[in-house]
């Protein structure tokens, strides 16, 4: 702890998502721009993993992907592509932003779980 507030000093830490200030936690991403993050969660379509709006209570195929089968088994997203973690990605791949990386594998890491936890479930 007392390096991590040490090296904020030298080397103080902006947000990835918006560049302002990340406070006392140790993420290079600000609360705001993690609460703007719109994450996919069930129910999504059984092979795209795009997200449905509205109930669904059974496995769901969306038109995209019953009218024109990808060629592909299954593909999951932790968050959809836009606002804050566009930017978070586009300083990861492009600015070689290589200290987000534990923020993304959080991220990822939550869409696993969320996963298992729906293929537990029977969806």
């Amino acid at each position: 702890m007392m390096f991590r507030t040490l090296l904020d000093l030298v080397y103080p830490r902006f947000c990835a998502g918006c560049g302002g200030a990340v406070g006392a936690n140790e993420s290079h991403v600000c609360w705001d721009c993690l609460s703007a993050i719109q994450y996919v969660a069930h129910p999504y379509c059984s092979h795209c993993g795009d997200p449905v709006f509205g109930r669904v209570d059974e496995a769901f195929t969306c038109y995209t992907c019953s009218s024109a089968t990808p060629h592909f088994d299954r593909a999951r997203s932790a968050a959809r592509y836009q606002g804050p973690l566009q930017e978070i990605m586009r300083n990861f791949k492009y600015r070689k932003g290589l200290w987000t990386g534990d923020d993304i594998a959080q991220l990822l890491l939550a869409c696993v779980n969320m996963w298992v936890g729906v293929q537990h479930a029977g969806y």
